[in-house]
């Protein structure tokens, strides 16, 4: 498969601004690869030797427990970068990551990106605001599943991936889903139960489902 390596790099938040000359130098090192659905990329706690840009396809990030339950911790999706977090320490990956359908990214050599944004700082202050969104939003995962219970994170998910009708199109499996927000299968199927009694749920099928914004406002200003 042909990818423009310039304009995928480009794509990239993170390389948006650079110049010709920097961008020539990130095609020099960068490598196609392609996984297959549910293929992993990296295991947690495997060494850390470079990272991922994705130009088709979503990569789910997680942690799996002794007891063999998982925690999705993030998706990723086109233009994003994935692995990056151990770059500088040349550590281990603090989880591990799996492509949810057909994948297709870049592999960037950490020992030589670091060679290439030594000589484009810009690089590097980019890499440092990309981390702290990603800092925040694992804090408010954190906050999310030590203090609320498993009814508010299901509503917080549905109303936070709904558009401005109310409809949510549910993009993966219950089991899945359970990951997303901490809890298993059995205990999401009785939060949903507990939203369409209180009406927070108008309607539901297999891959959407539609709230109602009323009900929705009345419970934001509790």
């Amino acid at each position: 498969m042909k990818i423009e390596l310039k304009n995928a790099l480009k794509d990239c938040e993170l390389f948006a601004d650079l110049n010709d000359e920097s961008l020539a130098d990130l095609q020099d090192i960068v490598k196609l690869r392609m996984f297959q659905p549910g293929e992993v990329l990296f295991w947690r706690g495997k060494k850390a030797d470079g990272f991922y840009l994705i130009t088709d396809g979503e990569v789910e990030v997680f942690c799996s427990g002794e007891n063999g339950r998982e925690q999705i911790l993030h998706t990723f999706s086109d233009g994003e970068l994935c692995g990056e977090v151990p770059l500088f320490e040349g550590g281990v990956y603090p989880a591990s990551a799996r492509a949810r359908g057909e994948l297709i990214t870049l592999y960037i050599p950490g020992s030589d990106f670091l060679d290439i944004a030594y000589e484009n700082p810009q690089i590097l202050l980019e890499m440092l605001a990309v981390l702290s969104r990603r800092l925040k939003k694992f804090v408010n995962l954190v906050e999310s599943l030590s203090l609320k219970d498993v009814t508010t994170r299901l509503m917080n998910y549905l109303r936070n991936r709904s558009d401005d009708a109310g409809k949510v199109v549910l993009d993966c499996s219950k089991a899945e889903l359970a990951a997303r927000i901490g809890t298993v299968p059995e205990t999401i199927s009785r939060s949903f139960r507990k939203l369409r009694t209180v009406g927070f749920i108008l309607a539901q099928t297999d891959d959407e489902i539609l709230l109602d914004r009323e009900i929705d406002e009345l419970i934001l200003s509790k």
